[in-house]
Parts: C-alpha cells; sequence; structure tokens
C-alpha cells in the first residue's frame, strides 16, 4: 500500500516469499519483453527487409533475418539499460510523473 517505501522486494525478509515474488517478477519481465519485442521487431524487419517479414515464409533467409533483428534489439535493450547509470532512478521519475 501507501506505507511501504522503496520497491515491494524492500519490504519483504530474504524467504520464499521474497525468491516467490523474485520469480514472479522474473516471469512478468521476460514475458513483457517477449511480447513488445514480437510486435516492435515484426515493424523493424518490414520497414528494413519487406521480402523477408512475411509471417509464412519458411526460408533460412527469412529466419536468419528475423533472428538477426531479434537479437539487435536485445542487445540495443541491453546496451540502453547498461549505459545509463541512473536506470532504476530514471524508471522510478518517469513511473512517479506518468502514474
Amino acid at each position: 500500500g501507501d506505507k511501504s517505501a522503496g520497491m515491494i522486494n524492500e519490504n519483504l525478509p530474504f524467504n520464499r516469499s521474497f525468491q516467490a515474488a523474485a520469480g514472479c517478477l522474473v516471469v512478468h519481465m521476460l514475458i513483457t519483453y517477449i511480447i513488445k519485442n514480437v510486435i516492435f521487431s515484426k515493424a523493424v524487419l518490414r520497414n528494413t527487409a519487406p521480402e523477408y517479414a512475411h509471417p509464412h515464409d519458411t526460408r533460412a533467409r527469412s529466419w536468419l533475418a528475423h533472428n538477426a533483428v531479434v537479437l539487435g534489439v536485445l542487445a540495443c535493450a541491453w546496451l540502453i539499460a547498461n549505459v545509463v547509470p541512473f536506470f532504476s532512478d530514471a524508471v522510478d521519475l518517469l513511473g512517479a510523473s506518468f502514474t
């Protein structure tokens, strides 16, 4: 509720409940990333190589193009998250500003 300070997991003792909450957060982040990455990667592939962007195209070159775009997006996301030294502070600021 509004009486807790900081992140939810900072208020839990380190035991099974903390581990379960951390596992749920990891699953949540992976599912969110996969959903957003599929849509974004399709858009990037359609704009960069439209001849390989058809969803029913099973050629090896289409799979390679799709995988290259997905790995490129993953690398960019990792790089941006690690370049910004105050990433958690920026997330807190944006969350407080827009909610």
